[in-house]
């Protein structure tokens, strides 16, 4: 390639965060021109904006992609839209750019740009991967498998290599592996292969299975008693109640592991339990209520922080009042008090429920008398603050 041709690409390249979305524009279709000579300047370039994106001063922080609908972009946008333009001239190349993208797999600065097009051009670079799966850099092997991932089912013929990356002893790759494997096949080998890591001791890899796992739906029943175990680790139960949810009401049997997963002092995964438990079904909610009476302090309060997510959200929030007000008239007072308790913990979407409460404070039972009451105290306040 002539030295003219390379200052040309440089120059075509500086017009991609260009301002005017014309000048934009010609540049790419310029530089799609040029084919496979520009691929390595584009990466650089990918490399270059995306490190000036991180420096300058912009209002726009949190915004991952540029808003398009804006007539005049910021900097920062301007960056980020020409790391994308990179990109896309570089997967629009084809097999041609393969070869450099190959190469720069071993450029620590360039390999993820590489491995992101060479996923986006599917099957041409799947022998050429394979190659690359072999390196003795973790990292590299772990940017194949990244690649491999975007590729998907194109990549079938890879699956026993990549199935042997489960293997293998860097954690991001054993990773990269799990994703990638599950992306390419849910056969009843990658099943069984990604569930022998769930009781792996490191806890990304236990999560990345978790993860995974959702993908097979009710198939990852098979799984059933190790997701449930991952509910007592702090670190896994927010995925393994994720993992439940997605299966659904085949998981009736997690229903008592769920509650006592609210005794981890981290709540904000609550909601995630709640899902699952609305997910299992209508069979959740009365073992839920008689959580309530539970000793130990913190699952009562996920019992109470339940139920008002049930009265909010899910298939049974209308049948959940007039359910309790039938436990109100049962002849088991021990049924009475719980389903006080479960109205006083619903708060306000309960108020229909206190003329009720009141006949029943009227009682001669004293602990229904005494949950009554409670309960329309909690109701009342609950009604006040809102």
């Amino acid at each position: 390639m002539t030295t003219s041709n390379e200052e040309r690409i440089a120059q075509l390249i500086q017009r991609l965060v260009d301002p005017s979305e014309l000048v934009r524009e010609q540049a790419t279709a310029e530089l799609q021109g040029f084919g496979a000579p520009s691929v390595q300047q584009l990466l650089e370039a990918a490399y270059d904006f995306k490190g000036k994106s991180h420096k300058v001063d912009h209002e726009d922080a949190d915004l991952d992609e540029p808003n398009l609908d804006d007539v005049r972009l910021s900097e920062f946008q301007l960056l980020v839209l020409g790391v994308e333009n990179c990109k896309q001239i570089i997967s629009k190349v084809g097999p041609p750019a393969i070869p450099s993208l190959i190469k720069s797999l071993h450029d620590d600065r360039l390999q993820s740009y590489a491995a992101d097009a060479l996923g986006k051009m599917g099957r041409h670079t799947v022998t050429h991967l394979l190659q690359e799966l072999k390196s003795d850099d973790p990292k590299v092997r772990e940017m194949v498998l990244r690649a491999f991932y975007d590729i998907k089912g194109e990549a079938g013929n890879a699956i026993p290599q990549v199935l042997n990356c489960l293997n293998d002893v860097n954690v991001r790759v054993k990773c990269e592996a799990i994703d990638a494997s599950v992306a390419i096949s849910k056969s009843d080998e990658v099943l069984d292969r990604i569930k022998s890591l769930i009781a792996d001791p490191e806890p990304v890899v236990r999560q990345a299975v978790l993860i995974n796992l959702r993908m097979f739906e009710d198939r990852a029943m098979t799984a059933f008693e190790d997701i449930v175990t991952c509910l007592d680790e702090i670190e896994d139960y927010e995925e393994a109640a994720l993992t439940l949810a997605v299966i659904g009401r085949p998981a009736l049997f997690a229903i008592p592991h769920l509650i006592q997963a609210m005794r981890h002092e981290d709540t904000s995964h609550h909601e995630k339990i709640c899902d699952a438990l609305l997910a299992i079904g209508h069979e959740s909610l009365w073992p839920v209520i008689a959580t309530l009476e539970d000793p130990n302090e913190a699952v009562r309060l996920g019992a109470q922080n339940a139920l008002r997510y049930f009265s909010l959200f899910g298939p049974f929030q209308f049948e959940l009042v007039n359910d309790l007000l039938q436990r109100l008239e049962s002849p088991n007072w021990h049924d009475q008090v719980l389903a006080c308790k479960a109205l006083g913990a619903i708060g306000e979407r309960a108020k229909d429920a206190v003329p009720y409460l009141i006949d029943l404070s009227q009682t001669s039972a004293p602990k229904v008398r005494d949950a009554a009451i409670e309960a329309i105290k909690t109701i009342r306040r609950w009604s006040a603050d809102n």
